[in-house]
């Protein structure tokens, strides 16, 4: 008898790992060709219907493929069916079953590391080694003939779908991982993922983050504006923006033989939520001369009202040169003017004096774009200088004098 309970469990405890293992975790989305291989020249097995259930997924790589002239990039997905037909077929053509999507704000957008933006207000491509070594140590390892920016970019990141996460964090390395649920609390979005395929060639210069096939990872995406923050295991690892064709352009121009200026003035700055600017554009700060403290943390705002968009905190005792005095206002029963600043941290916007602590001595004048003119203190009135006004005041004696006399001259004649 306890021969047969032992087998019986043996067998249900099998039967309940097959069924644990062979659950059916994905479908198509719409109708799509399953072919052999993941090329061009790939044979067509089957046409797989919409709704087709798919009970593992193996791998994901990109090709690309040309369309009018213009060179896409198209990720493919080794798939198993329920039926038990193996093949590749497009990766955006498979969802999780029994799972929310993300946002096409995320799935459509390119996103890239932030650090770029540094790159850019340094006007130095050479700046980019400080993030991202390997494309001039790649270039000297291998002695290339071509300059090491011909072949840089600013397309290192990541790509994100509905099922996969791909990480590129070299030139020739890459991560890919499959989503195996996908959960939402509130803004964030929690990824159950697989690592199902690695390509280490060298070492990993940019994280120097392994990670090994079979590795169950979370990842954990909070959009913030135009702003993607990434965390793996709870930790934060990524900071993305939302890729632009301008942001691009500007940073290719840079990346020339022969450089052409960055022209900020027509980059769109990356904001978060609250319309903070992690990387506002660059200042001009050969003429800074700081004349005001922070009192207390001040939002630095783009107009002179509360209503306005956040530039960025300024925290207690940071310096700031007043360059622009405007309307007062009335905050927190203090009344005081609102002044336009450079921060000795590179913001420039509008705060409110209300908190700002004048540095003694300092404040005579201050840089402003198009020139040079004299601030004076917002807490005493203006006043005439001395020798103007004894210019005036004797003039106006003399102006006097002369009435009388053609005065009296009338009187008597």
């Amino acid at each position: 008898m306890k021969k047969i309970l032992a087998i019986s469990l043996f067998f249900l405890i099998w039967f309940n790992c097959i069924i644990t293992f062979a659950e059916d975790v994905y479908f198509t989305n719409r109708i799509e060709t399953l072919n052999r291989h993941s090329n061009s020249a790939s044979i067509p097995i089957a046409e797989l219907e919409e709704g087709t259930v798919i009970s593992n997924i193996s791998n994901v790589m990109h090709i690309w493929e040309y369309s009018s002239g213009v060179q896409l990039t198209v990720y493919l997905a080794e798939i198993q069916t329920q039926s038990g037909l193996n093949g590749w077929i497009n990766a955006d053509a498979v969802n999780i079953k029994d799972s929310i999507k993300l946002p096409e704000l995320i799935t459509k957008n390119r996103w890239v590391h932030s650090y770029y933006l540094d790159v850019l207000r340094s006007e130095e491509k050479e700046f980019l080694f400080n993030y991202e070594s390997f494309w001039r140590d790649h270039h000297n390892d291998t002695s290339m003939s071509w300059p090491w920016y011909d072949i840089a970019s600013i397309n290192n990141g990541l790509r994100i779908s509905n099922i996969f996460l791909w990480i590129n964090e070299l030139t020739s390395n890459n991560y890919h991982f499959i989503y195996k649920n996908i959960e939402k609390e509130g803004d964030v979005y929690n990824l159950s993922t697989i690592c199902v395929k690695k390509n280490i060639y060298a070492e990993p210069y940019t994280y120097g983050r392994y990670f090994s096939e079979g590795d169950t990872i979370k990842f954990t995406l909070n959009i913030d504006g135009d702003y993607l923050d990434i965390l793996i295991n709870g930790s934060k690892v990524f900071k993305l923006i939302k890729l632009d064709e301008e942001i691009e352009k500007q940073f290719d121009n840079l990346l020339r033989v022969n450089p052409i200026p960055v022209n900020f003035s027509r980059i769109t700055w990356p904001r978060r939520e609250d319309g903070t600017m992690d990387y506002p554009p660059p200042l001009d700060m050969s003429r800074y001369s700081p004349t005001h403290c922070v009192t207390e943390n001040l939002r630095l705002r783009d107009s002179a009202n509360t209503s306005s968009l956040i530039v960025t905190t300024l925290l207690i005792d940071t310096e700031v040169q007043v360059i622009e005095t405007g309307a007062s206002a009335t905050i927190n029963d203090i009344t005081a003017p609102w002044v336009k600043v450079i921060s000795s941290t590179g913001f420039t916007g509008w705060c409110f004096s209300g908190y700002l602590e004048e540095i003694a001595g300092n404040y005579s004048a201050a840089s402003v774009a198009e020139g040079e003119m004299s601030v004076q203190k917002s807490n005493k009135n203006k006043s005439m200088p001395l020798p103007l006004l004894l210019a005036i005041i004797g003039g106006v004696a003399v102006i006097a004098g002369v009435v009388v006399v053609l005065l009296r001259k009338k009187k008597y004649n």
